[in-house]
């Protein structure tokens, strides 16, 4: 039997989530992109159906409360030093209306990297309370309909689109920051991954293959 339950995607910054939201698009019709701090605001509606495909940069505790758990649920993970570079490296783009704000209180990669709230972000983003055991996202992410690299973007993505039986076969990048560095520093990446151990883990739990349910 056909799952037809909506599909929402948990999208942790800068996992190539923005090309996967682009290229879903033309597969569902009804699609809702919205931030966390709207998941009130839409979720009658949601819960009443009224979309095929929900994304956004919310939590999955913050969906879950507000809307339930009767979904198909979807993330992508990346490499924890790579998503932390590359998310300042875009807060502080031209790209990003609020870089002067993000450059004014994280001046440097390490500033950034070291506050709070920019920490274990994918762990973080998949928890179901603060502080749950990794292994304990690892038994939920199993229950997603897919849970993809972006290091795999293109290969993860095309078994997204067989599951879902489309035919979009491949899916660009989006949102890169032009003012990225050619190098990083060998002890500025061992400080990022010494703060963001808990992301290493899950990464390390999943390995590179993506994870798909079967149908």
């Amino acid at each position: 039997m056909t799952d037809v339950r909506p599909l929402v995607f948990i999208h942790v910054p800068k996992t190539a989530g923005t090309a996967l939201v682009s290229e879903l698009a033309h597969v569902f019709p009804n699609a809702l992109n919205f931030d966390a701090f709207r998941i009130a605001e839409f979720a009658d509606d949601i819960r009443a159906g009224r979309y095929d495909f929900l994304t956004g940069h919310y939590s999955y505790t913050e969906f879950v409360r507000h809307c339930g758990a009767d979904y198909r649920f979807m993330t992508f993970l990346r490499d924890p030093v790579e998503r932390v570079i590359s998310d300042y490296f875009y807060s502080t783009s031209s790209a990003n209306p609020g870089a002067a704000n993000i450059k004014a209180h994280h001046p440097t990669l390490l500033d950034y990297a070291n506050y709070p709230d920019f920490r274990n972000r994918m762990s973080r983003q998949l928890a179901r309370w603060d502080g749950e055991p990794v292994a304990h996202i690892v038994r939920r992410l199993a229950g997603f309909q897919l849970v993809g690299r972006s290091e795999n973007m293109e290969r993860d993505f095309a078994r997204l689109m067989t599951k879902l039986g489309a035919e979009r076969p491949t899916a660009g990048r989006y949102n890169e920051g032009s003012n990225r560095p050619a190098t990083i520093p060998a002890a500025t990446r061992r400080a990022i991954l010494a703060l963001n151990t808990e992301d290493a883990r899950l990464c390390e739990a999943l390995g590179r293959d993506a994870l798909v349910q079967a149908a």
